[in-house]
């Protein structure tokens, strides 16, 4: 069957439902009538509402689980708006067959098991869709660990991802940003469908975002004025990450390892940490905890030391999966001992640099560590350019890992150990092939700007891991941390680089962080997310669905994204170190990392950046008249807009007041501009433009900007 039909016929499955006779008569009057490309309609098979009154109800067990409770509300609140009355939602134990015509079953109903939905167990995240008879069922694999929602803790939520793939294939349901001027529910007064069976499992097992939270955090409150609003915003944020699937079916450990190694054993062991050029197994000068000290990775004691904290470890993982996390302190590798130096792939590098060649000429300290020896640029802007690019030490890393694998299977052989590919041992071993059990969890460089040659780079040192042997890769970028409040967006790169690791072994991702600039940054995170769940989407497609948000005023919206898009595109990474050095904290440290970003705003973003978006914004209010929704959409854009532009002129009054500090008029305009930033943040907090909590934290700490003299920790804690 080569003809439209045909194919429609092949794609739905109506070949088994009508018969093969009847679908080869449909075909062939179709051919008569020389209508090749002719579609049948969908044929009416369950009928949820007709002239806004419900035709079916929601069932649920007599027992449910946290998860399928919440998924028939999700399910009632939706359809209560796509129809505009009430749905109900009741136990199998009670529901009357006949008070409805039609049912959606919600989870593992005992009507699912006679439909032979339950014939074997689902995968967790697993979800399946399905019209019977005159049921709708809507299930899957289920992981509950405590709180609804809390996939941050592993929990696994198959059935709410079946009635969210209803809402969103079957009824046109999007969520663009949190809060209800996000939700995207199209109004059907007659509801129907035809037949439905789909099914499938998150393609990425892990999809996490340092930073996401079910509730307001009980500390760190500086941003907001209004607690209600505070607390609206951060339940708002956890639904929406939610309904985007964010959470997990893996239950793994993570983060930098051996933070308390130098308390434990700097005295007795040594041997266990980093020789640096002058000679001593000691932190850098700033750490003085010793939290950033790197380790002696081949040192065989360091490796029995870990086995045996692995061997106490072991008994209490609280339900996560037997990882032994192996990865290093947050800190380049650093040792020159001659063992360690024995395990690095020859390069032309380590004589070009100061650190390794033994000149003793390079003054590393703890706070300029990262960017003296790697070219990383989340945090720090990267390496000083002046200089020869760093060496790489990934295959000394290789080892280590394989001989703490071998170490802790003396303990327990069905141990996993996690590493990263982390700053200078990013690039991949050259010589060293990974041992069957390790796991690499790749953090790239990239930061803001993000070009193709950031994604070139991306792909090749995945690609390098994965040829060395790696089995399993995880993925836990910090270019999130970019940005602060203002507008950006580099999701067209991030989106094609996931992708592009989905296709060639990706097992999860933990990104660093959710800074949630929702007005400012909205395409980036919006395709992110769907692509987390969907990566072959892709941008355009994201693009797409955000702006038909906007109704009549579409056209507008994409003129104004695609103009944040360009301009962020249009930065170039030498522009953005120059800027960074000439807001330069000292001496030896550049502006721009990612909790002080806005230090580089002032010069990054000229006037005509805000004169143009706001006309655009303005042309599309203009469009969207008459569309309450578009509008309220199109003014959520605006507030975000208007709340970077009087960040950007505090930071102005603020490095005035720096350059002249007697001047007592300098510091009367900062405070000026700084109190209206304020009041407008508190003016327009309820709509959940920003996450004020992070940015106000980031002010203070990278600026000084005095969030806490300005009360709204006393106004929250009264």
């Amino acid at each position: 069957m080569r003809d439209g039909l045909g194919k429609y016929l092949l794609r739905e499955g109506k070949m088994r439902e009508m018969g093969k006779k009847t679908a080869l008569i449909l075909w062939a009057a179709s051919v008569v009538a020389g209508c090749g490309n002719f579609k049948l309609p969908p044929r009416t098979v369950f009928t949820a509402a007709e002239k806004e009154v419900p035709k079916a109800d929601i069932v649920i067990p007599a027992k449910a689980g946290a998860t399928e409770r919440y998924a028939a509300e999700e399910l009632k609140y939706h359809l209560d708006r796509i129809v505009g009355r009430g749905f109900s939602i009741v136990t199998e134990d009670t529901f009357d067959p006949s008070g409805k015509p039609y049912h959606f079953f919600v989870g593992a109903t005992e009507s699912a098991k006679k439909a032979g939905l339950r014939e074997k167990p689902f995968e967790l995240e697993e979800r399946r869709v399905k019209t019977e008879g005159n049921g709708l069922y809507l299930l899957g694999g289920d992981r509950d660990c405590g709180r609804m929602g809390d996939g941050w803790s592993g929990a696994c939520h198959g059935t709410l991802y079946a009635v969210y793939d209803f809402l969103t294939k079957s009824c046109g349901v999007t969520w663009i940003w949190p809060g209800e001027k996000g939700e995207v529910i199209p109004k059907r007064p007659d509801l129907a469908f035809g037949m439905i069976d789909r099914g499938g499992v998150e393609p990425i097992g892990m999809r996490l975002f340092y930073g996401a939270r079910l509730e307001a955090p009980k500390d760190g409150f500086i941003g907001f004025r209004n607690p209600k609003a505070r607390e609206k915003y951060y339940k708002d944020v956890a639904k929406f990450l939610i309904r985007h699937r964010l959470g997990s079916r893996r239950k793994l450990p993570g983060g930098h390892s051996f933070g308390k190694y130098w308390e434990r054993f700097g005295k007795t062991h040594p041997e266990f940490f980093n020789l640096l050029p002058n000679g001593k197994r000691e932190p850098l000068k700033g750490d003085d905890s010793g939290a950033a000290v790197t380790m002696c990775v081949s040192e065989p004691g360091l490796w029995k030391q870990i086995a045996e904290d692995w061997r106490e470890k072991r008994g209490n993982l609280g339900g996560r999966e037997p990882y032994l996390v192996c990865c290093e302190n947050d800190s380049p590798g650093m040792c020159t001992c001659a063992k360690c130096r024995a395990l690095d792939a020859p390069s032309d590098r380590f004589a070009a640099c100061d650190f390794w060649n033994g000149s003793g000429r390079d003054p590393l300290t703890c706070g300029n560590r990262f960017w003296r020896l790697c070219d990383v640029r989340w945090g720090q802007l990267g390496c000083d350019r002046t200089k020869p690019t760093p060496p790489d030490v990934s295959d000394r890393y290789a080892y280590f890992y394989n001989q703490v694998l071998a170490e802790a299977r003396t303990v327990d052989p069905g141990t996993r150990v996690i590493g990263y590919g982390y700053s200078n041992y990013a690039e991949g071993p050259k010589h060293v092939k990974i041992s069957p059990g390790v796991t690499i969890e790749y953090v790239p460089r990239t930061y803001f700007p993000y070009h193709e040659d950031d994604s070139a780079l991306i792909r090749r040192e995945w690609d390098a891991w994965r040829k060395a042997g790696a089995d399993e890769m995880f993925f836990r970028p910090n270019y999130m941390l970019a940005g602060a409040n203002f507008p950006m967006d580099f999701g067209r790169n991030a989106t094609a680089d996931l992708a592009y690791l989905a296709a060639n072994g990706l097992a999860g991702c933990r990104f660093d962080s959710l800074q949630g600039a929702w007005a400012n940054q909205t395409i980036q995170h919006y395709a992110l997310l769907r692509c987390l769940s969907e990566p072959t989407l892709g941008y355009d497609a994201a693009l797409e669905e955000v702006c038909s948000a906007f109704g009549p005023a579409a056209g507008a919206a994409r003129e104004y994204f695609t103009f944040i898009a360009d301009f962020s595109g249009s930065v170039t990474y030498d522009r953005y170190l120059e800027v960074g050095w000439a807001n330069r904290l000292n001496s030896w440290y550049p502006a721009g990392g990612h909790n002080r970003f806005a230090n580089v705003v002032a010069e990054l973003y000229p006037d005509s950046f805000f004169v143009k978006g706001a006309a655009l914004l303005d042309a599309a209010e203009r469009a969207a008249a008459g569309d309450a929704e578009a509008l309220a959409r199109v003014r959520f854009l605006k507030e975000g807009l208007e709340d970077a532009r009087l960040t950007r002129k505090a930071r102005i009054a603020h490095k005035a007041m720096l350059a002249d500090t007697s001047s007592a008029a300098k510091k009367a305009a900062f405070d000026a501009a700084f109190k209206t930033l304020l009041d407008y943040r508190a003016e327009i907090e309820p709509d959940g433009v920003a996450d004020y909590d992070v940015h106000a934290r980031n002010e203070e700490y990278g600026m000084g900007w005095p969030h806490q003299k300005a009360g709204n920790i006393r106004e929250l804690t009264e």
